[in-house]
């Protein structure tokens, strides 16, 4: 008895907040509300396996521009969905002896998360994007890391395309269009400045 009372006061807020929400939209879906983009390159590779990472950068920002979403340049104060962080990363090593290469390249848009236990609450990342593949080479990964992050990328600015025909997401947006508006955005540095002003 005590365990299923226990059982329902857990379940009991998630069912409530259940009931206030209009709708539920998943992850490849909420794509669909994405504003602008910020690109990262994160290099873990040793023995010049990846030298082209500059390269896949403009390329993706290239991409994604050309198909209607803003790249910025430096860190910006949003959130995902006005600003999606879009994260490629490289991680690979130089075998000894062949001479050879082998990495794996990953590309992913994600989020802070959190899940209510009660009054504890569970933080974690919520993936909207990831794919990530191993190659391996007798010279550098740059052409495998490079059609893959293209790929990718390409992928991504597909999905959010089709994802704003999507009805849940047109009537996010437009309910929300106020919050999802970019043009109020402002630098990481700016807002640290301001913060540190007003103490």
């Amino acid at each position: 008895m005590i365990r299923k009372l226990a059982a329902l006061l857990l379940l009991t807020p998630s069912i409530a907040l259940a009931q206030d929400i209009e709708r539920f939209i998943p992850a490849e879906k909420a794509l669909g509300l994405i504003q602008s983009a910020e690109i990262y390159v994160e290099d873990d590779v040793d023995g010049n396996c990846w030298t082209n990472k500059s390269e896949i950068q403009k390329k993706a920002r290239l991409t994604l521009e050309s198909n209607g979403i803003p790249v910025f340049q430096e860190p910006m104060n949003g959130i995902f969905p006005t600003v999606a962080r879009v994260v490629i990363r490289g991680v690979a090593y130089k075998l000894e002896g062949p001479n050879a290469c082998i990495g794996s390249i990953g590309v992913t848009i994600s989020d802070a998360g959190a899940r209510y236990v009660g009054k504890t609450v569970l933080v974690g990342d919520t993936f909207y994007y990831r794919v990530q593949k191993i190659f391996s080479s007798g010279s550098t990964l740059n052409n495998q890391f490079s059609e893959y992050a293209d790929g990718a990328i390409s992928d991504i600015a597909a999905g959010i395309i089709s994802a704003r025909r999507d009805p849940d997401v047109i009537e996010t947006a437009k309910e929300y269009k106020q919050r999802l508006d970019i043009s109020s955005l402002i630098t990481l540095e700016e807002a640290e400045k301001r913060a540190e002003k007003s103490k």
